[in-house]
């Protein structure tokens, strides 16, 4: 589960976070009212594989990894998968980690 920061959604008093359900193969974005302790579940994404990791990439992005080590990169904007990737075509597992490099080097980016 992630605390997510989303300029379409700007409650007062409320947190927006995003759980991931291996069993029903799905990630859930629900606002938690601070003062009431509210739950409610505001938009549910189909994952095609059981979910292991979440992270936010961009304001309106997420990426979500899954089983199978494919990452799912989901637009908060249109509810739809913007694109997969198949970072880890033999892992059983799924991904464990997704993590932002703020300076990579030139191995990551491939220049010179």
């Amino acid at each position: 589960m992630i605390e997510v920061i989303w300029s379409g959604m700007q409650q007062t008093s409320t947190a927006l976070l995003c759980a991931t359900n291996n069993i029903e193969k799905q990630s859930l974005l629900c606002t938690v009212g601070l003062k009431n302790q509210q739950k409610t579940i505001i938009k549910t994404y189909k994952n095609e594989n059981a979910p292991t990791a979440v992270f936010q990439a961009a304001d309106s992005m997420l990426f979500i990894g899954t089983e199978g080590g494919k990452i799912e990169c989901w637009s908060l904007e249109t509810d739809e998968i913007v694109i997969t990737i198949n970072a880890h075509d033999d892992s059983t597992q799924g991904i464990s980690q997704i993590v932002e490099l703020k300076n990579p080097g030139p191995l990551i980016t491939r220049e010179e």
